[in-house]
């Protein structure tokens, strides 16, 4: 475009020298002649350069303009990637917390389920260890809640697995949880109609993942190995990732 206007107005001297230099021809220096063609020249050349000139100057400022657009729209870009990671960050610090949240609540649960079962059929004292009906299905409930409330999380944390470092080990550490809850859940299942059965209780021995289930938190317990320590592992891991921000690659 550049090329083609300056050559046009090239064109349009040269084309304009011709023309004059055919009507003037000849004429005397000092002639009014001669003047009126120095005068047609000085202008031809005047409104040639002028426009040359505010061509370049129109031509600048739409160079800056689209700069500044350009800018604009590149700050722009910047302002909403930087709100888009600030959302970012902010979506899974909340996954975080509410996962861990939800952990600490269900471990809570079956926890004191077993705690107050444990006193309830008097494990730690000289009593005859009998397991009744009624608080069998009391605790059973909470403990089968807490089992489907770790289901439920590690279903969500496979789905969200960009927000934890660790969404492998994590959901292998709720599925430990969940799956050891789950099979005292079974086994009362199969066996609360023998409790039922007898009305001053059933020793709470007889039923083999439930003695685990109360036994003593320590090495080689079932309850310690498969739910205490994946807890634990699993809190270490996401309060790792809350001290963290950066999100994951």
């Amino acid at each position: 475009m550049k090329i083609k206007l300056f050559a046009l107005l090239g064109l349009i001297l040269v084309v304009s020298m011709t023309v004059l230099s055919v009507f003037f021809r000849g004429v005397e220096q000092g002639h009014l002649s001669f003047e009126i063609a120095k005068a047609l020249i000085q202008l031809g050349l005047v409104a040639i350069v002028g426009t040359a000139i505010s061509w370049c100057v129109s031509e600048y400022q739409h160079e800056q303009a689209r700069m500044d657009k350009a800018r604009d729209h590149k700050q722009q870009g910047q302002i909403r990637a930087r709100e888009l990671d600030r959302q970012r960050h902010e979506y899974r610090d909340d996954l975080l917390n509410k996962t861990l949240s939800r952990t600490v609540s269900a471990y809570a649960s079956a926890k004191r389920s077993r705690r107050l079962l444990r006193a309830r059929v008097g494990i730690t004292s000289d009593a005859p260890g009998l397991l009744t009906i009624v608080d069998y299905d009391h605790y059973m409930e909470a403990v089968n809640d807490a089992q489907l409330e770790l289901e439920s999380l590690k279903g969500d944390v496979r789905t969200s697995s960009v927000a934890f470092s660790k969404s492998t080990e994590i959901a292998a550490w709720l599925k430990s949880m969940e799956g050891y809850l789950g099979s005292v859940v079974k086994e009362y299942e199969g066996g609360r109609h023998r409790v039922a059965t007898e009305g001053a209780g059933v020793r709470f021995d007889q039923f083999e993942k439930l003695c685990d289930f109360l036994g003593k938190a320590e090495s080689g317990n079932g309850f310690k190995e498969k739910v205490v320590d994946p807890f634990h592992f699993i809190q270490e891991a996401i309060r790792a990732d809350l001290l963290h921000p950066k999100l994951p690659k």
